[in-house]
């Protein structure tokens, strides 16, 4: 089962998964596996059952030979038409005005109209339209497993039942009035994509067949009249794919075999089911057993020459950054780490979002949405017992980029990333922020609990230990002194040694991050450092004038200027992470540095001097650098909406065209940008909810901060 997501399905549900026997034959079986179109966040990854079924068969049997052959371009030609004819001769005005819609719709070239029979030009324009849509084409279970007969272990036979030329030959041979309605079929199909796609994936997914039949049939009961095009195309395929399951079932000898065959095939009243069983042959579904095989593959991608061209990417946040203070910093050499970036590439203001919420922002970074999009208004909401909770993962309804980045079949690492508890399944690592366990003994005391469970913060569970192990021990990084321990000029109500704490935080997990780095090599690496922002929150009233605070700050000169030193330190510090961080990725790679908003004078509880509400801490910072970005090119005005959509151009993949963003205009993407209507099709499978141990001293965080009351 792929992407069984724990909300979506229980170990009880049945998997779109067949044991096919016959009672009196040798005792060989054939496990059914049932395609459909997948959305491009719900790739290839199974439940345990289907890969043991996989891994006890013998061969890997296809209904035809397309993936297999090398000769399907030569055998593309039977599709054209003959020199002088075109496709408006073979369909109605009104069906050929609605193909040419569809393929301007679904970003065909313009010239495709003219040169295919009906029956090839449909496949092409539904198999695009699915793209667009946000699905991918069932040939990929296909090609996929294909791949893990031939890489896997033992090679298995693949054994198709038909060459895929037969199956042209057919195709060419159908008259003109069943190739219109072959075509108006896909038209109608195409047309109710964006409804029945999701409805049959998600019917798929909990193993329901009846489900979906019911919407894989929905154009034949709304157009009666097209069934004469079914019964050529679909139910002749049906009988021939059951005459060759039962001859499989008949070769001499016990054996196993493992066949794909598309839903639509094998479901209803006329399908290759319901025809084994006239021939008394015994079908039984294959229960789930839960989770994923573990180790999976990730899916093997058709390459592409966007592929071959792009690197890894590094996205870093740096919570509060402001070009305030970096920029006179840069001018005195203090950061060679963001200034090797803005010279290999660009460097400027990001703008952001009011209310200047951190979760929020780096929420609509990390998914290219607007927060009333994406699902995260703020640190905290109000539960039904008026308690203050606060915002989860599972509060997130958009696709962030980790999700798109790893269904594309890319290794991506996640560390610390606001939001991501509980950490969600991908292929790669997140860290999620409720990693740190420092809270751990406290809660215990305070529940006289003898045992609390912790929660899972880490995927997968053998990061676990590591990540644990370094945030209880806050390992420093050696040759990055802490700036707050020896400065003898702080004021009281500065809290150096809470300060001291955000240092080896930042430390830990930079370590972390590098750990993953070493082991992972991901395509993909995201980290978040949130210390300048809790540091400024106290001593950013020492690079403010006394007169921008109404009551005067309890600050002599000496503190003061131990303040800003402290603050610049700091600043200096974080350029020394992401030169740590940024120290493996080469000129064919991206690296991307950005923070969610500034910092401006204003008083708040007491002692904290630095605050973010209004206009004029509205900007955060972008540093980038990579193929496509010209040194000293112009950041333009990008949105902290921006950020995800320029990325995915980078790497070659399509935007949703449900984000807010766009592609910044500092990036002239290696290829040209695509798009399908949304990423947002299924659930996001993440580990169960649990409290993590690290809320309440979140919540104090907050509170001390004076985010929430």
């Amino acid at each position: 089962m792929l992407f069984a997501t724990a909300t979506a399905c229980s170990a009880s549900d049945p998997l779109p998964l067949w044991k096919l026997t016959d009672p009196g034959g040798n005792g060989s079986a054939v496990h059914v596996l049932a395609t459909v179109a997948l959305s491009q966040a719900e790739r290839l990854r199974f439940d345990p059952a289907v890969m043991a079924a996989f891994e006890a068969s013998g061969r890997l049997v296809l209904p035809n030979s397309a993936v297999l052959s090398k000769q399907n371009a030569l055998i593309g030609w039977k599709a054209h038409l003959a020199e002088g004819d075109n496709l408006a001769n073979w369909l109605t005005p009104e069906l050929f005005s609605a193909y040419v819609e569809a393929v301007g719709r679904a970003g065909l070239p313009s010239t495709h109209a003219d040169v295919t029979a009906p029956w090839f030009a449909a496949t092409r324009v539904r198999v695009a339209d699915l793209k667009r849509t946000g699905f991918a084409p069932e040939r990929e279970f296909e090609v996929y497993f294909a791949h893990l007969a031939r890489e896997r272990g033992e090679p298995k036979q693949i054994l198709p039942l038909e060459e895929s030329a037969t199956s042209y030959d057919r195709s060419v041979a159908l008259s003109r009035e069943i190739q219109s309605q072959v075509m108006q079929r896909a038209l109608i199909d195409s047309e109710r994509a964006r409804i029945d796609l999701p409805r049959a994936m998600q019917a798929w997914r909990r193993g329901d067949a009846v489900a979906l039949d019911d919407v894989l049939r929905a154009t034949d009961r709304a157009h009666p009249e097209l069934l004469a095009s079914r019964r050529l195309t679909i139910e002749s395929e049906n009988a021939r794919l059951a005459d060759g399951l039962e001859k499989l079932l008949a070769e001499p000898g016990v054996h196993q075999d493992f066949l794909l065959a598309d839903a639509r095939n094998l479901l209803g009243e006329a399908g290759v089911f319901a025809l084994l069983r006239e021939r008394g042959l015994q079908l039984t579904p294959v229960e789930r057993r839960g989770g994923y095989a573990t180790p999976y593959p990730a899916p093997p991608l058709p390459e592409t020459e966007a592929s071959r061209q792009h690197g890894r990417v590094l996205l870093v946040g740096i919570d509060g950054a402001t070009l305030r203070i970096i920029r006179p910093l840069l001018e005195t050499g203090r950061l060679p780490g963001l200034a090797a970036i803005a010279r290999a590439g660009t460097s400027g203001n990001l703008r952001s979002h009011q209310p200047i919420y951190s979760p929020r922002i780096w929420n609509s970074i990390a998914t290219g949405k607007a927060p009333e999009n994406h699902g995260v208004e703020g640190f905290t909401f109000e539960d039904e017992a008026g308690k203050q909770r606060l915002y989860l993962s599972v509060h997130r309804k958009a696709h962030a980029l980790w999700n798109i980045v790893s269904a594309a079949g890319k290794k991506v690492a996640v560390v610390n990333w606001w939001n991501t508890y509980p950490p969600e399944v991908l292929n790669g690592v997140m860290i999620s922020d409720h990693a740190k366990p420092t809270r751990l003994a406290e809660l215990r005391n305070l529940t006289g609990a003898e045992t609390l469970d912790e929660g899972t913060r880490v995927f997968p569970a053998h990061w676990h230990p590591r990540a644990l192990g370094v945030f209880a021990n806050r390992l420093v990084i050696p040759g990055l002194d802490d700036p707050f321990l020896g400065n003898l000029g702080f004021a009281e109500w500065m809290k150096k040694e809470e300060l001291s704490k955000r240092f080896r935080d930042d430390a830990a997990t930079a370590r972390i991050a590098l750990e993953v780095e070493a082991e992972l090599r991901p395509d993909l690496m995201m980290v978040f450092l949130p210390g300048i922002d809790r540091v400024s929150h106290r001593l950013w009233g020492s690079v403010e004038t006394p007169e921008r605070y109404a009551q005067p700050l309890d600050m002599s000169p000496l503190q003061r200027e131990a303040g800003r030193d402290a603050l610049h330190a700091y600043y200096a510090y974080s350029d020394a992470l992401i030169g740590l961080l940024s120290a493996s990725y080469g000129e064919d790679d991206l690296v991307v540095v950005v923070s969610d908003h500034g910092f401006e004078a204003g008083s708040h509880l007491g002692d904290l001097t630095g605050v973010h509400a209004s206009e004029a801490a509205l900007d955060g910072i972008l540093f980038a650098r990579g193929p496509g970005i010209g040194p000293g090119s112009d950041t333009g005005t990008p949105s902290v909406n921006d950020v995800a959509p320029t990325i995915l151009a980078w790497l070659g993949l399509p935007l949703g065209e449900d984000m807010d963003g766009r592609v910044a205009p500092f990036l002239e993407p290696p290829q040209s940008v695509t798009t399908i209507a949304t990423y947002d099709t299924v659930e996001i499978e993440r580990l169960g909810v649990a409290p993590s141990g690290s809320e309440e001293e979140i919540l104090d965080q907050l509170r001390a901060l004076g985010y929430i009351d």
